[in-house]
């Protein structure tokens, strides 16, 4: 069979005072100052999306919460980390050393700004993100109040996006239901404690400890 690879890797990192670094201390245009110093890759806008916000438009973007105005503008985005995506690959060897070549490319950039990073899969310090200030109504409206939007504030590290082009989208949702459960995320994680699915075709590699104690 003939997958496709993609990887991600949301990447964590400690402040020049060695304090964890997210969106308690941390703004977008920190983490900006080292974006910017990163190269555009041309090619990369074929297999990755941009988004409308123009946050994503390299390989490497800031992760975030991002916050709207009453009409609609976005007018910030809270940061957690910065994440990386590889272009798709034929086989996982090539993700591998993309995935690893960018990561050392931004840990480089990184430290001039004073930041280096740390392996972890959840925030060490946070249980909860709560947006503040509260979401208004058209946040809500949006869908912003989901767990599902807040929840990956708080974890890090990789994901795995595979793909086998003979599969339907309905098939590909049915790989994510391994254990017939009405939700994805419930189903893999039944099976293992070690994955979760993203977007129906990916799998996390993840700990469980986080917030000082076990995640649960």
């Amino acid at each position: 069979m003939q997958f496709k690879f993609g990887l991600e890797h949301e990447v964590a990192f400690l402040n020049a005072a060695g304090e964890f670094a997210d969106f308690t201390n941390t703004t977008f245009e920190m983490f900006d100052r080292i974006i910017q110093k990163l190269p555009y890759c041309d090619g990369d806008a074929t297999y990755l999306r941009s988004g409308d916000s123009g946050i994503r438009k390299k390989r490497w973007y800031i992760e975030g919460f991002e916050r709207f105005s009453p009409e609609g503008k976005l007018i910030d985005c809270l940061p957690k980390g910065i994440e990386i995506r590889t272009s798709v690959y034929g086989e996982i060897d090539g993700a591998i050393a993309a995935l690893t070549n960018d990561y050392n490319l931004l840990v480089k950039i990184a430290s001039e700004q004073g930041f280096s990073p740390i392996a972890l899969s959840f925030n060490p310090n946070k249980t909860a993100f709560i947006p503040d200030p509260p979401l208004n109504a058209y946040e809500c409206a949006e869908g912003y109040d989901s767990p599902f939007e807040q929840l990956p504030m708080l974890s890090y590290g990789p994901d795995l996006n595979f793909s086998f082009s003979p599969w339907s989208a309905d098939q590909m949702i049915d790989i994510a239901h391994l254990s017939g459960t009405a939700d994805p995320a419930e189903g893999v994680g039944a099976r293992s404690p070690a994955t979760r699915p993203q977007n129906h075709a990916g799998c996390r590699t993840a700990s469980a400890i986080g917030g000082g104690g076990v995640w649960v």
